[in-house]
């Protein structure tokens, strides 16, 4: 008896471990789902991406899209365990899942004729009189708080649109956190606009860093301003904000930064607000490229009078938020699908650990298709990702240094444990795969192996910064790479520079960087570029290394090695710098195969 009675505890101990950690798919459908569903079925699936980023996913659990689906959503990361990763792939049949991170403005209503040959997106609308407005938005009531030694005197009166505050900074701290003028908490859903209006003056200029937020930590980005004018001056006036939510939350703030943006003894009076819900704006923030017809690039412009061509385009960050679009006719009669491409990740990889990233399409994003950093034991595979890159990377509409950006899959900063394998990717503004990054992190074990690269101005880009970081272990094998610096962004970057390897200047404490087994075929510029750095200016030498690569260039330079320029037709002396032992080779393929062709989205 007492045998029996051991056994039967022991299989229940089992079978109760089992649906302990027995791991559940969630389907999601564009078309037929239901986000009210459960997600655990076909059947029952749900419909969007917003779904999928608010819900708690176990270890080895699986979401899948499905295949013939659509979605204009950004997808945010969860994390697994080193036994069960959390897998996001596809399910049924037909093309893969199809994430984009764009705009359509492919309807002429859309559009409308500014003046000669230049059309403006439509702005947005007041959907309801103010009167009608739920004041929730502003109903919380306002609340000072300071930290780290900031010294403000405050007095607020009223409540509602009719508040008025007065605050007399006597010190301001030294970071934006230690002076917050908060108002919440209060609902918000995601992709709702308001215009948002308040007088203010100072008795010296500032100009206040304003946040949508989560009310508590962590403390989360729950909307982004468009456009509009906070600063403050002498003179009062009334300031403008145009407000998008981002993601729906019940616990939503509005929090006034002033830490370390006050001078000393400021007094600042601010009121009078109102607030209107406006139809939905379209861009986040920046207009990075506009895909026309799904094969050719709108030129981006850093001011409207620049526009002077056909297919001209320019994104007023700092203004009224809207893309101007320089065409002889309404640009929906020119073309059939218009995807303006906002500067957001399409997937977004932040801390996340032990996932597979499989079977997904990412087009039309103007950041990066897979960004983020701190990761660990990432898998992305099979995955086709096209048309990415050009946002204006430091969103002050091109004033000061000019810069553009935007990786197909990038690793920023520490990452460890990640393999990209038997992915596509081409028409990309930067590099198609990187791993870079700054301060003190750590990059260790990464594989790029058997992937396949077309016209992106980079294949593989690789740097880390500074001293104290540490590069061990990256391998870049079998790979194919052809027309670097053939794509759309070459002719309209700041820093033309194409190449299929580009080293930029290297600190971190690097060993183990092998490059082997590849097909580098064809680049504008160059087929590699290293670049000479002082405070590590042996580890090209010590940690890098080639080995049986095919290379092939008919034109331009072989590489820029360090401090020399190396033509093509000197090959074996680059091949002697690479090892001759090693096995490369100057050979040209017998065929190139030709870019993937990515059809027009209705």
């Amino acid at each position: 008896m007492r045998n029996w009675i051991l056994a039967f505890v022991f299989a229940a101990a089992v079978l109760g471990g089992a649906a302990a950690i027995r791991a559940a798919d969630y389907f999601v459908d564009s078309q037929e789902g239901n986000d009210s569903s459960d997600g655990q079925s076909a059947e029952s699936a749900w419909q969007t991406i917003a779904q999928v980023n608010a819900a708690s996913f176990q270890p080895g659990d699986r979401i899948l899209f499905k295949r013939g689906g659509l979605w204009r959503e950004n997808l945010i990361l969860q994390s697994g365990d080193e036994q069960r990763p959390l897998l996001y792939g596809a399910y049924g049949e037909g093309e893969k899942p199809l994430l984009l991170g764009s705009t359509p403005l492919n309807r002429e209503s859309d559009w409308v004729e500014e003046s000669d040959s230049i059309w403006v997106t439509r702005p947005p609308m007041i959907q309801t009189a103010e009167a009608d407005q739920p004041m929730a938005f502003l109903s919380g009531g306002w609340s000072l708080h300071t930290e780290n030694g900031a010294s403000v005197g405050r007095r607020i009166d009223g409540t509602g649109t009719g508040v008025r505050i007065h605050l007399d900074c006597h010190t301001a701290g030294t970071a934006s956190n230690h002076i917050q003028l908060i108002n919440g908490t209060f609902p918000v859903q995601r992709g709702e606009c308001y215009r948002v209006r308040f007088t203010g003056s100072a008795t010296k200029p500032v100009e206040p860093k304003i946040l949508l937020m989560r009310s508590g930590p962590p403390w989360t980005g729950y909307g982004v301003i468009l456009g509009g004018d906070a600063e403050l001056g002498p003179e009062e006036k009334e300031h403008t904000l145009i407000l998008k939510v981002t993601k729906t939350a019940d616990d939503a703030r509005l929090t006034f930064y002033f830490g370390g943006l006050v001078p000393e003894e400021t007094q600042i009076d601010i009121g009078s607000f109102s607030v209107e819900r406006l139809d939905a704006i379209p861009f986040i923030n920046d207009v990075g490229n506009i895909i026309l017809d799904g094969n050719r690039a709108g030129v981006k412009k850093w001011r409207r009078e620049d526009l002077k061509n056909q297919d001209d385009f320019w994104y007023d960050i700092v203004g009224d938020g809207r893309l101007r679009f320089y065409s002889q006719a309404n640009p929906a009669k020119k073309y059939r699908s218009i995807e303006a491409a906002n500067r957001e990740h399409i997937i977004i990889q932040f801390g996340v650990h032990d996932v597979i990233v499989e079977d997904l399409d990412l087009r039309y994003g103007a950041a990066h298709g897979f960004g983020g950093g701190g990761v660990a034991r990432m898998t992305i595979r099979r995955c086709d990702i096209s048309w990415i890159g050009g946002g204006d990377q430091n969103q002050t509409g091109g004033e000061g240094r000019r810069v553009r950006f935007g990786n197909g899959i990038e690793f920023w900063c520490s990452a460890v444990d990640c393999l990209v394998e038997d992915c596509r990717l081409w028409e990309i503004y930067d590099a198609a795969l990187s791993n870079q990054g700054n301060g003190t992190n750590t990059q260790k074990n990464i594989t790029y192996r058997n992937n396949e690269i077309w016209n992106s101005e980079y294949s593989f880009e690789y740097w880390n910064r500074d001293e104290s970081s540490v590069t061990e272990n990256i391998v870049f094998e079998g790979n194919r790479c052809y027309n670097a610096g053939f794509g759309w962004g070459h002719s309209q970057r700041p820093d033309p520079n194409g190449r299929h390897l580009m080293f930029y200047s290297n600190t971190a404490k690097t060993t183990g960087v092998l490059i082997r087994g590849n097909l580098f075929c064809e680049a504008i510029d160059s087929l590699i570029r290293l670049t000479p750095t002082q405070t590590n200016p042996d580890w090209q030498t010590t940690a890098l290394r080639f080995e049986s690569n095919r290379f092939y260039n008919s034109e331009k330079d072989a590489a820029w090695w360090l401090q020399e320029k190396i033509g093509a037709d000197d090959y074996s002396h680059f091949l002697r710098l690479l090892g001759p032992e090693n096995n490369n080779t100057w050979q040209k393929p017998e065929t190139i195969p030709p870019v993937p062709e990515s059809a027009p989205v209705r």
